[in-house]
């Protein structure tokens, strides 16, 4: 996909998790794409994202991190209200090259991103919540 797929992609990702996980604060989806096997993470917040300054100091880490580990990011959007927020990113690593092992990177990075979104939570946030 071209960087402005990515955009509109993530954009609606944002609005399907805003209609169908309205209930969950953050969460991590694993997304799997038309191509077979072909798999891509995301991140996502129900928390008002353009009102509220910690929430966005919360994701921004979360991005910060994800760069620092050197992890792809295909995209970022928000729903049109502005309250919901998405972030998908590569799941791919070129050392992985069985099912097994594409398999079990995905599933380490799944594992990352969750423990990002738990601590940019307590970075800024008064109140701590675990992941569902």
């Amino acid at each position: 996909m071209k960087p402005a797929d990515w955009k509109t992609f993530v954009a609606n990702l944002a609005l399907f998790v805003q209609k169908t996980r309205h209930e969950v604060a953050r969460g991590t989806l694993r997304v799997w794409l038309s191509q077979p096997k072909d798999c891509i993470l995301a991140a996502y917040g129900n928390e008002n994202y353009s009102a509220d300054g910690k929430v966005r100091q919360g994701v921004e880490m979360v991005r910060q991190r994800l760069r620092g580990m050197a992890i792809a990011e295909l995209g970022f959007a928000l729903s049109p209200d502005g309250r919901t927020w998405a972030l998908a990113i590569s799941a791919d690593h070129p050392g992985c090259v069985t099912e097994i092992g594409k398999a079990f990177h995905r599933e380490m990075l799944m594992a990352s991103l969750e423990e990002l979104l738990i601590v940019g939570n307590r970075a800024t946030a008064e109140v701590d919540f675990e992941l569902p």
